[in-house]
């Protein structure tokens, strides 16, 4: 190139491109974009605890920086007492450990044991347990005020009034637990009436009645619910927003404690026996239990071989032992 002489290196034939946009997508079975920020513009806010350590006060600042830098939208940090209305959260805390204590739910700093929030749910015997999904803590309270309470783990003190996300009173299970997958809770009474409900805004997607009572929690394995009732028969029921029954299985009852499931095999247990179950059709017991298998994929273990009840045993020989002293009493 000459001195003086200006030669065209490059043209820009379109206008800049418009900054970056950063979504996240909910975890839900339809995939839906939450924007944090588009065209520039902040469209959610960072918020931190009231009492948050320099540790989330740095990483709320480091989130602040670089979305800055990125997309040249200013997102605020703020409290969890003065969050805004109508916008997507990004929520900087630790862990929480979260309890039912009597009448009330709480969340404690694990590392502290500080009592972070408090939340009402009346009730007494409380019996299911506490599941959590979707940044949301889901209870169920006891006799006489039955109610699925909803509640938002970022609050600080008293909450009842201000983090309830929703609660229902329409059936409650006062014994079994609730499972959650996909942004779907769902649950059983004890009649035997099955729902599903909206995780995020409790809306019942639907409610179907399964045979015999239940006392057992459902459980969830890839995608299926399988639903234990008491006579020892299980509903098979897809995890989806749609009911479908997948299966029906009978067994020897009765069956109240809930199935385990563990490397591919499904555990049930009756009075009297514990099952086995798993997909094929080798069902040989091992040899350190007596061979009373049934045809195909079950295994049985009889109690008898290990599943005596040592209070009866106990009952038995303190009776026995009642049945000396007297008689010796009675001789002297």
């Amino acid at each position: 190139m000459e001195p003086g002489e200006v030669k065209e290196l490059y043209q820009i034939a379109d206008p800049m491109p418009p900054p970056p946009s950063f979504a996240l997508f909910a975890d839900a079975p339809t995939p839906q974009a939450c924007f944090l920020t588009q065209a520039g513009q902040g469209k959610a806010a960072i918020v931190t605890g009231r009492d948050s350590g320099p540790f989330y006060r740095w990483v709320a600042n480091e989130v602040q920086y670089y979305l800055r830098e990125l997309t040249g939208a200013e997102l605020p940090i703020v409290t969890s007492e003065a969050v805004p209305a109508g916008k997507p959260l990004i929520v900087l805390g630790g862990p929480q450990l979260i309890t039912g204590a009597g009448d009330v739910v709480q969340g404690f700093d694990p590392d502290s044991g500080e009592r972070l929030w408090t939340a009402r749910s009346p009730g007494e015997g409380v019996v299911p347990s506490i599941v959590c999904g979707q940044n949301l803590v889901f209870t169920s309270s006891g006799y006489g005020a039955l109610a699925i309470r909803v509640i938002r783990p970022d609050g600080h003190g008293e909450v009842t009034s201000t983090h309830i996300a929703w609660e229902s009173r329409d059936s409650v299970p006062l014994v079994p637990s609730f499972p959650y997958a996909d942004g779907l809770l769902f649950c059983v009474q004890e009649t035997g009436i099955a729902t599903c409900r909206d995780a995020a805004t409790g809306r019942m997607l639907w409610k179907q009645r399964l045979s015999g009572t239940h006392g057992a929690s459902p459980v969830l394995a890839e995608g299926r619910l399988y639903f234990l009732a008491e006579d020892g028969s299980t509903a098979v029921i897809a995890a989806r927003r749609e009911f479908k029954e997948l299966a029906r299985n009978p067994l020897e009852g009765p069956c109240k404690a809930s199935p385990a499931i563990f490397s591919g095999r499904i555990f049930i247990r009756s009075r009297s026996s514990l099952f086995c179950i798993r997909e094929g059709k080798d069902a040989s017991p091992p040899r350190t239990s007596r061979n009373t298998s049934t045809p195909g994929a079950i295994r049985r273990f009889p109690r008898s071989t290990g599943w005596a009840d040592p209070r009866r045993t106990r009952t038995r020989r303190d009776d026995s032992r009642c049945r000396r002293r007297a008689g010796r009493t009675r001789s002297r």
